[in-house]
């Protein structure tokens, strides 16, 4: 059964924060004592250490690593925090490609919806478009009056997912996650909670905004094109 021992330190000084959470690195959740008074506080056996190289060059990296190998007869395995992030920057990337497929796919699905709902308002305003015809209208008049109840779509329904966007992304920030390094015994080493800061600027938003729009136009071009090339006689015997 573990026993709680509290011990007091004097705090020489505190480290500017790097934005990581462990994973066998430094941290912003870490205590640093010197090694002297951690082997006369826990002995002499651990199963972590964390080196500071002077510089972050691969090859001082693979040195360092190949030295520390040597010095413990090969029986430790040694990972640098460089690794790490290359590690996590694939895997990040992979996400990002993942969910890139699944923005395309949900873009086309609401385009064609778009289109579907704007190609079914012409069919059932064929006679009002007919008479606006008999009346002198142009057929880039009656592109524009489309093309503008597509732009209102597109601009409704990006107004809509970006609040409920910065909504996901606000609650997902409160929320947090924890991370935890376990010993083995099951005895917990080192827990963190992590919190995600969303990053909403107004380029971001705009684009956004912009891009919704656009491509709710490209999908409301069909419709509209169609609308303006129906003839006045035809439309007007439209049932």
């Amino acid at each position: 059964m573990p026993i709680n021992v509290s011990y007091t330190f004097h705090v020489a000084a505190i480290l500017d924060e790097i934005g990581t959470f462990g994973l066998g690195a430094p941290s912003d959740t870490n205590v640093y004592i010197p090694i002297s008074t951690a082997i006369e506080l826990f002995g002499d056996e651990c199963d972590l250490i964390i080196v500071q190289l002077v510089n972050s060059d691969e090859e001082t990296i693979r040195n360092a690593s190949e030295k520390i190998k040597e010095l413990f007869s090969d029986q430790v395995s040694v990972n640098s925090s460089k690794a790490v992030l290359n590690t996590l920057g694939e895997v990040i990337s992979m996400v990002e490609m993942f969910l890139a497929g699944i923005g395309s796919i949900s873009l086309l699905v609401a385009g064609i919806g778009i289109m579907n709902t704007m190609i079914v308002s012409v069919m059932e305003r064929t006679r009002e478009i007919g008479i606006l015809k008999a009346l002198g209208a142009k057929n880039r008049t009656i592109m524009l009056i489309f093309l503008s109840e597509a732009f209102l779509i597109g601009l409704i329904g990006s107004l809509l997912g970006i609040g409920f966007g910065i909504l996901i992304a606000d609650i997902s920030s409160k929320l947090g996650f924890t991370a935890f390094k376990a010993r083995p015994g099951g005895i917990t080493a080192n827990t963190a909670t992590i919190s995600i800061t969303p990053v909403l600027t107004p380029a971001i938003i705009i684009n956004a905004l912009a891009f919704g729009v656009f491509v709710s136009i490209l999908f409301g071009l069909y419709p509209a094109w169609r609308a303006a090339k129906l003839e006045p006689v035809d439309a007007l015997r439209y049932e």
